[in-house]
């Protein structure tokens, strides 16, 4: 059993007397274990002579050391964490956390196991009293929350456990002890060196959520509920969402960005999971993506939009045509430049993904559409994972949900949902049922459910009335999740035209089936994938309007088609898209992607990038020697063969 005791309480006479107690004592508890003192090189040696059977050691912070000094500060914790490491030791025992001085431990596993020893807070309470500065208090969160890292906290009295956890209530296990410290910490030590069963893999699950109007916000409320039994998750969200939707408030963690990455410091998550889409809402992720590569969940091949939306808020590296340039569309870029074409239809011609799959390390797709054409792009494993689509709860009757939201009883009611943009092809829509025979267009009732811009809902409805359309059209804009579904329900066929297609799994024609409502698309982009005989196809653009009348027709003629187009679609959902599916793919991709990432070290090469350039060192010899020298100690932190029993390593710095 190897422990070495972190002797800085000694160096800098905080508790210096209670700690040098405290190692000579431990030194005659457990007489046949081996024990080593480290000291800091940058304090003044210890004075007192340790046991005989105490050996000692010391650290050389690579950067200087001054109090509350952040920036070296990460290099100095993160190496301290890594050096300690390289020891190959059963436990650490660490004597003083909040001494300004102190160097403390900042760990990438493999780390020891770590018992922190908290005699009192008044040092803890002084500095707090006299920070008057942001960077000083930054340095005092970054402390507290280095806590975290410990395995077992032992204190001296029920009041010290309180004070520590009001100020964090996530604080692992105390020991509370008032007189014989040496045997608590002995104690601590051998309780807790078996195996404990390895805590849940840790997600950073990076996504808009409920109550955005966004189908991924959607999405991600689907599908972690059944993730969440696998694996410890914490939501990151744009810092301006108000809001999370209260059940999943209630389970995970709820973070923005910049929380996550003091969050991943202290306990560093396994996976990053990105679940990016063509708008503004995930522009806030770009940051992180950066900083920490990890699992891409790619919901629009074409990214022009989010890339627009970026470069309007100054977040976005280039000019559009350097941008399309960096897409290889070079031609695309001179027209830019010489205003022949404007930037819509720049976005709808350019796919302006390549930067952003740059950062992924995997990528997750939903069709074969999209799947087909990333993994053109990149040379990281690229996954085709089907969207879950739960069925939903048991509803009212048809004509219950008409009555409820006002639609005609009798009325053949056609719905078109989700965003209706231009490329829901809403014109050839009123089209094809404006061309039905005249009883048959009578009876119709159009019901456009989903947000839709004001100018195209004026135009709208100017076309409606000169297709003699007049009052069977309703647009309703946005509506809640439960509107949604009764919506479709009510529907007797939810026609769902894209044209052109940027990539997009419609979420919306999948719902639609898992509530048993035939459903009729486009013959184009990952809609085509969907089987015939579950949603029946239109050939967009050129004949949709004639293909669009003709199924139409049919269906309305013909309710027991309806019907096998209704249960063939129940079918389809519960064998390609059932939750459960949808949660063992998503998850094979996270088990494959976090075993490469161990596999390369990820996390240590990361926080050490992280800590160097936080450290404004710049390139040069300087760096290159400590980065050289770093990836050699974490080399031989790795190798448990090369420390044998009975021996520490004894190189320095």
């Amino acid at each position: 059993m190897r422990v070495l005791v972190d002797g800085q309480a000694l160096q800098t006479g905080a508790a210096a007397d209670a700690a040098g107690s405290l190692l000579h004592t431990l030194g005659r508890n457990r007489p046949g274990w081996e024990w080593a003192l480290v000291e800091a090189g940058h304090l003044p040696p210890v004075a007192a002579q340790p046991p005989a059977n105490v050996r000692r050691f010391t650290f050389q912070p690579p950067r200087p050391v001054t109090p509350f000094d952040r920036r070296d500060g990460r290099i100095n914790e993160r190496y301290y964490g890594d050096w300690l490491s390289a020891q190959h030791l059963n436990a650490l025992v660490v004597l003083n956390y909040f001494d300004p001085e102190a160097v403390v431990p900042r760990f990438t596993e493999p780390r020891a196991l770590v018992i922190g020893v908290v005699q009192d807070l008044s040092a803890l309470g002084r500095m707090e009293a006299s920070w008057q500065d942001a960077q000083a208090r930054q340095w005092y969160c970054a402390r507290l929350r280095l806590l975290l890292e410990a395995d077992t906290l032992i204190v001296p009295s029920p009041v010290v456990e309180r004070e520590l956890r009001e100020l964090l209530p996530e604080l692992p296990a105390c020991i509370i002890v008032s007189d014989n410290l040496a045997e608590a910490v002995c104690e601590a030590a051998a309780i807790t060196l078996p195996a404990v069963p390895r805590a849940a893999k840790r997600i950073a699950w990076v996504s808009p959520l409920p109550p955005t109007p966004s189908g991924i916000a959607d999405y991600s409320a689907d599908l972690l509920p059944s993730l969440a039994k696998q694996y410890d998750i914490d939501l990151v969200i744009d810092p301006n969402q108000q809001t999370v939707a209260p059940d999943l408030a209630a389970r995970h963690w709820t973070l923005t960005a910049a929380e996550a990455v003091q969050r991943h410091a202290v306990r560093p998550y396994d996976l990053f999971v990105y679940q990016l889409g063509n708008s503004g809402y995930h522009a806030y992720m770009l940051d992180l993506m950066r900083r920490f590569r990890g699992l891409v969940g790619l919901h629009d091949y074409f990214m022009g939009g989010l890339v627009a939306s970026c470069r309007s808020r100054g977040l976005w590296p280039t000019t559009a045509g350097e941008e399309l340039e960096y897409e290889g569309e070079t031609q695309f870029a001179d027209w830019q430049r010489q205003g022949f074409v404007n930037d819509f239809v720049v976005r709808q011609l350019t796919a302006q993904n390549r930067r952003l799959l740059s950062l992924a390390d995997a990528v997750v797709v939903h069709s074969a559409w999209s799947w087909q054409r990333v993994r053109r792009l990149v040379d990281v494993p690229v996954a085709r994972v089907p969207m879950p689509m739960p069925l939903p709860k048991e509803s009212d009757s048809q004509e219950t949900l008409r009555r409820r939201l006002g639609l005609p009883i009798q009325a053949f009611v056609i719905a078109s949902l989700g965003h209706n943009g231009h490329v829901k092809r809403l014109p050839s829509l009123l089209r094809g049922v404006a061309d039905l025979p005249v009883a048959m267009r009578a009876a119709c009732q159009v019901v456009l459910v989903g947000p839709m811009d004001a100018n195209d809902r004026t135009e709208l409805a100017r076309f409606a009335g000169d297709l003699g359309l007049s009052g069977q059209v309703r647009a309703t804009g946005w509506v809640s999740a439960d509107d949604f579904t009764a919506y479709i329900r009510a529907a007797d066929v939810c026609v769902q035209l894209r044209y052109p297609t940027f990539g997009e799994t419609s979420a919306s024609v999948l719902r639609a089936l898992a509530a048993g409502t035939p459903c009729i698309a486009s013959d184009q982009g990952p809609m085509a994938e969907l089987p015939d005989r579950v949603v029946p196809k239109v050939r967009s653009p050129h004949d949709e309007v004639a293909d669009l009348t003709a199924l139409l027709e049919t269906l309305f003629a013909h309710p027991d088609r309806r019907a096998a187009l209704a249960h063939g679609a129940l079918r389809y959902i519960a064998e390609q898209h059932a939750p459960a599916l949808a949660t063992a793919a998503y998850a094979a991709a996270m088990e494959q992607m976090i075993a490469r990432r161990r596999e390369r070290d990820a996390n240590w090469h990361e926080a050490t990038a992280d800590a160097l350039l936080d450290g404004i060192l710049e390139a040069g010899p300087e760096r290159e020697r400590l980065s050289m020298e770093w990836a050699e100690l974490r080399d031989r932190a790795l190798q448990p063969g090369e420390c044998r029993a009975g021996t520490f390593v004894r190189k320095a710095g």
